[in-house]
């Protein structure tokens, strides 16, 4: 398995890379930087689950200081004064730094599903719904940044499960513990994929591909029509 720091530095190199390639490519720059900021911090997220101190406190401490960061945009839309945001940005670094960080290390095991390819799903899809643009393009490049960083890491610690010595192979029993989408854990797994898909309608209705309430309108009227035709018999 690798260790931090080598995933940091593998997550951060890929993140120069994508912020470039976007950037030659048309992007607007500023999605573009921040795409490769994320694309390095998304390296270090399946380490959220780590038996060790260490990841945890980076991993907490910068996302402390990041998710009020990305909420500023979203300050206007939920009619906070400037205060007022301040006032709430303090309350969720705390609460990310050290409640949300103690809350995890009691649920979770390393090698989880965190360390999953539905986990590198799901922090693609809050990627793409915490970034309050107006272009789609900004907020795919944000998951983008995000889903690279992570699949960085999933692919690396795969790597390091395969030992070569000369000319013998051998693998490790932590082969096939990252590149995953199932565990052996029944309820972690089945949580993991209900996150994933409830933040895929998410997605998908803040895009208009799926129009709820015009979907709720017919469900009532069937069940109206289905009641009216019972009644009649």
């Amino acid at each position: 398995m690798a260790a931090f720091r080598e995933h940091v530095t593998v997550s951060s190199l890929l993140g120069v890379g994508f912020a470039g390639t976007c950037a030659a490519s048309g992007v607007k720059w500023s999605y573009a930087i921040l795409g490769g900021i994320l694309c390095g911090v998304g390296g270090m997220l399946p380490d959220l689950d780590s038996a060790s101190g260490k990841p945890i406190r980076e991993l907490f401490g910068l996302l402390a200081a990041v998710v009020p960061m990305m909420l500023i945009p979203k300050a206007h839309e939920w009619g906070l004064m400037p205060d007022e945001f301040v006032l709430a940005a303090v309350v969720i670094y705390f609460l990310i730094r050290f409640g949300a960080s103690w809350f995890l290390r009691q649920l979770t095991v390393h090698r989880g599903m965190f360390h999953s390819l539905p986990a590198a799903f799901i922090a693609a899809e809050i990627a793409f719904l915490s970034y309050n643009a107006s272009d789609v393009h900004g907020k795919l490049v944000m998951a983008c940044g995000v889903m690279l960083g992570f699949l960085s890491h999933l692919i690396l610690d795969e790597v390091y499960s395969v030992d070569i010595d000369g000319v013998k192979i051998h693998i490790k029993h932590s082969a096939g513990t990252a590149l995953k989408f199932f565990s052996p854990h029944v309820l972690a797994t089945a949580t993991t994929w209900m996150i994933f898909l409830g933040l895929t309608g998410a997605i998908c209705y803040e895009q208009g591909i799926v129009d709820v309430p015009a979907i709720a309108a017919h469900a009532e009227q069937a069940i109206a029509g289905a009641e009216t035709e019972t009644t009649q018999r």
